[in-house]
C-alpha cells in the first residue's frame, strides 16, 4: 500500500511506495477539517466539528502554523481565485487562524454565530465582507468594527479535490 501526495505544482502529485511510508510523514502536515463555511448568506452555525484530517504536502503551506480546513457551501465566492483556483462549492479551504488582514484578503468571518467566507475591506469604522460571484443575489455585509462579529482566519489555499 502506498500514498499519493500533492505537490506545489499545478495538478502535481507524487506516488510514494510502501517502503517510503515512514519518510512520508516528514513531508506532510495534518490539517483538521473543522466544518463548513458559507459562501452565501451566513446560515450554517460556526461549530467546530471534526470532518477528518487533510494530509497536505508541507510545500503547499510552508511553515505556517494554526491551520484548519473548511468546506465551502454556496456560490458567493465562485468568481474569486486564489493561486489560480476558484472558491467553489465543495472545495476545501486551508485557513490560517488570524484576526489581522489586508484589504482584498479572503477571510473566514463569524457573523451572527455563523461562519462565512468573503473578501474583506476596511473603511474607517466599517468592515465590509463582499462576495465575488456571478450570482447577483449575493450582497456585501457591512459590520461595525465594534460588533460581535470576528475574523477567524485568512484563507491561504484552495484545494479542489483533496483525498482525505
Amino acid at each position: 500500500k502506498g500514498y499519493i501526495i500533492r505537490t506545489s505544482e499545478p495538478r502535481g502529485i507524487q506516488i510514494v511506495s510502501e517502503s517510503e511510508d515512514e519518510e512520508i510523514y516528514e513531508y506532510l502536515v495534518g490539517i483538521p477539517i473543522l466544518g463548513y463555511a458559507n459562501a452565501g448568506t451566513p446560515m450554517v452555525l460556526a461549530q467546530e466539528q471534526s470532518l477528518g484530517i487533510l494530509q497536505a504536502d508541507k510545500s503547499l503551506v510552508g511553515n505556517k502554523k494554526n491551520l484548519f480546513g473548511l468546506i465551502i457551501k454556496g456560490d458567493s465566492m465562485n468568481m474569486r481565485e486564489l493561486e489560480g483556483k476558484k472558491l467553489e462549492e465543495g472545495h476545501y479551504l486551508v485557513v490560517q487562524r488570524a484576526s489581522d488582514f489586508e484589504n482584498g484578503d479572503v477571510v473566514v468571518a463569524i457573523v451572527d454565530g455563523c461562519a462565512t467566507v468573503k473578501n474583506i475591506r476596511k473603511e474607517k469604522d466599517i468592515v465590509i465582507l463582499y462576495p465575488s460571484s456571478n450570482n447577483p443575489i449575493h450582497k456585501p455585509i457591512y459590520l461595525d468594527v465594534n460588533s460581535d462579529s470576528m475574523i477567524n482566519g485568512k484563507v491561504i489555499k484552495v484545494l479542489e479535490n483533496p483525498n482525505i
